[in-house]
């Protein structure tokens, strides 16, 4: 695996080893990477970019004894996102054998083409990272977000690192459609309201997603706090029904005729058929019933994190006594003349600020984090 580096990369680990990279003396005509060393939210992070995809790797964040053994950081980011890409050992293995060594040799100088792509991608990185865990090197979801998102090329072509990736194996005689995109789900989710309109939310998931992400999800879209019980439940004609859960609580309460398992032992690819209608019951005292269609399965996907597509209507709040127990909110906070006005508005604070910033874009942010 052919390195080259930056000068603040080189300042970084040899700063954190004591003593001098070891460097090569020339550079191969095989696949290269460039590496370089920044701060994301405070913590230091290594990015090492491929130099004809721009496929990017991210260790974050790191300590010094991890900047110091970096060639170990490398090898276990890299191994791990394929991995996640469903590229198995033998194929992993393969390319190494026919793209690049397995040894990692450093180069003491920068790739001039790939500088402002680099700044490109570190700036992106810094924005982005703000939504994801800080605890683990591994930062499968952020290179997963940072390789989907389109660029253009010197050639002209605009592309995603991850399609031009799979191209270069492709083209290097490793066969085709070599990473795994899981199929992705279109669900329209409905907020059932009775006296008032419901409260629709579309979205795309990849199938690889368990039900309990899919809960995780929901609490995003619908403004929820989870702070109670939750099931989806399946009913279908001549069958048992199935009801996922994710507390032992519940089993206690399973009926007969029914099928009850954990949600997060069950992706949705398991369960889902084009067509299907399904419930998500949330607070069973309230007894928030949310409709599930599962509108569409689309084939060929490159979505590998979930996204709302489509919302009408605004979330109703949390505790609030139901269906009939919104109906009164809402005819009390129309009428600022009424009785019990001021004590509605400030039960109701927290649930009016969230819903002033309750967007699309803000809900698809908070659900990088899953």
């Amino acid at each position: 695996m052919l390195i080259h580096t930056t000068n603040k990369f080189i300042t970084e680990i040899e700063k954190a080893k004591g003593t001098a990279i070891p460097m090569g003396t020339h550079e191969s005509s095989g696949s290269s990477w460039v590496a370089h060393v920044v701060i994301l939210n405070r913590r230091k992070a290594q990015v090492l970019m491929h130099s004809e995809t721009l496929l990017t790797l991210v260790a974050w964040p790191l300590k010094k004894e991890e900047l110091s053994k970096i060639e170990r950081i490398i090898d276990y980011v890299r191994h791990n996102y394929f991995d996640y890409l469903g590229l198995n050992w033998v194929k992993q293995m393969e390319i190494e054998d026919e793209i690049e060594s397995r040894d990692i040799t450093f180069i003491k100088e920068e790739n001039p083409g790939l500088v402002s792509y680099l700044e490109d991608t570190v700036d992106f990185l810094k924005s982005a990272v703000r939504v994801y865990d800080d605890e683990t090197t591994l930062q499968l979801k952020l290179m997963e977000k940072v390789n989907n998102r389109s660029l253009t090329y010197p050639d002209g072509s605009t592309d995603t690192p991850l399609n031009k990736w799979e191209n270069f194996l492709s083209n290097n005689g490793l066969g085709e459609n070599l990473i795994f995109t899981p199929p992705v789900v279109e669900l329209k989710v409905s907020l059932k309201l009775d006296t008032d309109p419901d409260v629709i939310r579309k979205l795309h998931i990849p199938m690889t997603y368990t039900f309990n992400q899919l809960h995780d999800i929901l609490q995003e879209a619908f403004m929820w706090d989870d702070y109670h019980l939750h099931q989806f439940v399946f009913d279908r004609p001549n069958d048992m029904s199935v009801c996922l859960v994710d507390d032992d609580e519940s089993f206690g309460y399973k009926e007969r005729f029914q099928i009850m398992k954990y949600d997060k032992d069950v992706q949705l690819i398991e369960y889902l058929r084009s067509g299907d209608v399904f419930t998500y019951e949330y607070d069973f005292g309230d007894d928030w019933i949310h409709e599930i269609e599962v509108t569409e399965i689309i084939e060929n996907a490159t979505l590998r994190t979930a996204r709302v597509v489509e919302m009408k209507g605004d979330p109703v709040p949390e505790n609030v006594g139901g269906t009939g127990g919104y109906v009164e909110f809402k005819r009390v906070m129309s009428d600022p003349t009424d009785e019990q006005y001021d004590h509605f508005s400030l039960w109701s604070e927290r649930y009016r600020n969230r819903l002033s910033i309750h967007s699309m874009d803000w809900i698809n942010r908070s659900i990088d984090r899953f």
